[in-house]
């Protein structure tokens, strides 16, 4: 849940975006920059550890690797 909590929309910005390296921490708020723009190397990465064992346990039995389109 901490890694979760520590996830932010500026930074799925700054790693998907074109060319982006300053970016206000919070994308909702009204910033002023360069005041209120920091580094996205500031910005911290989730962990995604707590979840590397789940796909492997996921995928296996009969329907592994089948998409289910509803």
């Amino acid at each position: 849940m901490n890694s979760l909590q520590k996830s932010s929309l500026a930074k799925v910005l700054c790693e998907n975006g074109d060319h982006i390296d300053r970016i206000p921490r919070n994308v909702f708020l009204n910033a002023m920059y360069p005041r209120d723009y920091v580094p996205c190397s500031h910005i911290e990465d989730m962990d995604l550890e707590p979840w590397r064992g789940c796909c492997n346990e996921n995928m296996a039995g009969p329907n592994a690797g089948k998409i289910r389109i509803f």
